[in-house]
């Protein structure tokens, strides 16, 4: 398949934006602070339509070798066999295009990615830097996988949903937060032998090593126990007013029961001594 120059109404907003070297892969990125530039990446994705990290280069760098590796022992298929693997929350899919074009081109080859992302002007970008920068891939026309242009496609929707679709064997789950709301479904769409490659940002902060986030999360779960705890006196307070009123309640039941008993009894004996008086007269 030959190459195709991706045009200027491809990239949406600000094209060419900044052009950042992901070790041998260029991406172009929306003309944003931190999104192409050494240092801690961007503070928030907000704002930002496009939200790329190159402080997390060394991460995708790990995925590159972790996968090369899978690919050359064949961890999940048989050799010389496709591969399905899942770019499970892509952004600007910088991580499935090293994996095609950094991987050694015999073994990137047997790769069909799938780069599934919920903003389509995210993958707008990514496709659009697929075409202008692609792999130096000879792909054929895969008759399994039609959709695949030079090993990669692009997919709008929910991971949780469109990962159910299919048994992959790799899946990488890279959020902008924890990975536990995914990790069930993600789990779930697996095929028997497979792969899945996590990363989880926030362990810094949970470990310690970044003081005022760990600082924060501290606090955070304090006052998520203090509620907790303040709930849980409130609870046990309704239930011993509740016993206190069912208690009560049962005790004037009682205490009614007994004086209508009283009434009863009294009332049989005034029958009974009635008719003794009218014998004496």
């Amino acid at each position: 398949m030959a190459a195709t120059q991706a045009t200027d109404q491809e990239y949406p907003g600000d094209r060419p934006g900044r052009l950042w070297l992901g070790v041998r892969t260029p991406v172009q990125v929306g003309d944003f602070a931190g999104q192409a530039e050494a240092g801690r990446g961007p503070i928030s994705k907000a704002d930002i339509p496009v939200f790329h990290n190159p402080a997390m280069t060394g991460s995708r760098t790990r995925s590159v070798l972790l996968l090369d590796q899978c690919l050359r022992e064949n961890w999940v298929t048989k050799p010389g066999a496709t591969m399905r693997v899942l770019d499970g929350l892509a952004a600007s899919a910088v991580r499935s295009r090293r994996w095609l074009g950094e991987i050694p081109s015999e073994q990137a080859a047997r790769l069909r990615v799938t780069a599934i992302d919920t903003d389509a002007t995210a993958l707008a970008w990514a496709r659009a830097n697929h075409r202008s920068h692609p792999p130096g891939l000879n792909y054929k026309v895969d008759a399994e996988f039609p959709k695949h242009e030079r090993g990669l496609r692009f997919l709008q929707g929910d991971l949780r949903a469109k990962v159910l679709e299919s048994g992959w064997q790799w899946v990488d789950l890279d959020p902008f937060g924890p990975p536990t709301p995914f990790l069930d479904t993600v789990l779930q769409g697996l095929a028997r032998v497979a792969v899945v490659d996590i990363t989880a940002t926030d362990t810094a902060a949970l470990c310690g090593t970044a003081a005022d986030s760990a600082r924060r999360q501290q606090e955070t779960q304090q006052r998520a126990a203090a509620s907790q705890a303040r709930a849980e006196a409130a609870r046990r307070q309704q239930e011993t007013q509740q016993r206190a009123a069912a208690a009560q309640a049962r005790g004037e039941a009682a205490r009614r029961q007994q004086e209508v008993a009283r009434k009863q009894q009294a009332e049989q004996s005034r029958k009974q001594s009635q008719p003794q008086r009218g014998r004496k007269r």
